[in-house]
């Protein structure tokens, strides 16, 4: 491996995103999602994604053991097999779960996921659905906008009344149409989303994004009684459905080994001797990418069997 590569992907939420921050609320909701500190808008972390990706390949390749932490749960449970021929070990390093007196192999992998952040949040208005962004994350995702709004204005791509636009509660007047120009016009749904779109200031974002996120209360059932289980009620949240994210990945080549390019599933635990691949494996980018793929089935974050978490990889570019 000689050089590093960039790339940025974009998500498209197929179903409501749930990825919990872990930790219970006395606000609206039981559950919230996690959420960026500085801005308080939701994210979903490096972490989720990369587990996400780790375990879908593992399970295409037909190696599971080599997905998750790489613990034993029995003794002659090896985990990750940390073999160089194993394009999977190879790309998000490996932690060999050792018995007593067994020596652990361990590296650190050669890809790097960051968090994925919000591009464009879906709001109702009284037009129909409009997806609305900021100034600062078409840059950040490599996107422009030829005039950018002021704090208590928007710009947006297509005809509204002159009273303005509104964004569920709030009510901005509109201070110009713009064209946003799309960092790559292959992006799946671009054609759609470019005439739907609102700009608003950073500083309103945090609190439409807040506004607009969808919050469910779900019950467990007592099985004896059938009714509502006493103290079970909760409510959470999640990012709605047709939200875009735009995640980098970066492909770190400190490893001198080179990349067991595979076309074929592990068998028995033999790299490369299964079933043919959907996609050869030509370097540890395609492990990551065939991983997020399978994200259009079987989804991210929690909340999965209530029909949550799907997402689609729209596309990517290399900035």
């Amino acid at each position: 491996m000689s050089r590093t590569e960039w790339r940025r992907l974009f998500f498209i939420a197929l179903d409501p995103l749930h990825v919990g921050s872990g930790e219970r609320s006395l606000g609206r909701v039981d559950l919230p999602i996690v959420r960026d500190p500085a801005t308080q808008v939701p994210k979903v972390p490096g972490t989720s994604l990369a587990g996400l990706a780790r375990s879908n390949a593992a399970l295409l390749y037909g190696k599971p053991g080599c997905a998750g932490q790489g613990r034993a749960d029995t003794m002659d449970e090896r985990g990750h097999c940390g073999q160089p021929s194993c394009p999977i070990c190879y790309t998000f390093g490996s932690l060999r779960a050792s018995r007593q007196g067994d020596e652990t192999a361990s590296y650190a992998g050669v890809v790097r996921l960051h968090d994925a952040h919000l591009l464009f949040c879906p709001v109702p208005t009284s037009l129909g659905p409009v997806w609305v962004t900021t100034p600062d994350r078409l840059s950040d995702a490599g996107f422009s906008v030829p005039e950018a709004p002021g704090k208590e204005d928007a710009v947006v791509t297509f005809d509204v009344p002159a009273a303005g636009i509104d964004l569920g509660w709030l009510l901005l007047p509109v201070k110009k149409r713009v064209a946003v120009q799309s960092v790559n016009s292959s992006l799946q749904g671009w054609d759609w989303l470019r005439e739907r779109i609102a700009v608003v200031d950073e500083s309103l974002y945090g609190s439409i994004v807040s506004a607009n996120l969808e919050v469910r209360t779900s019950v467990a059932i007592d099985p004896l009684t059938g009714a509502a289980a006493h103290g079970a009620l909760f409510t959470y949240e999640a990012l709605a459905r047709l939200s875009w994210l735009f995640a980098d990945i970066i492909l770190d080549p400190y490893r001198t080994a080179t990349f067991p390019k595979v076309e074929k599933a592990a068998s028995n635990g033999k790299d490369n001797t299964g079933e043919p691949l959907t996609e050869p494996w030509n370097g540890p980018l395609d492990v990551v990418r065939s991983g997020l793929r399978l994200a259009e089935l079987l989804g991210i974050g929690g909340m999965g069997t209530r029909g949550f978490g799907r997402i689609k990889l729209a596309g990517e570019v290399a900035p």
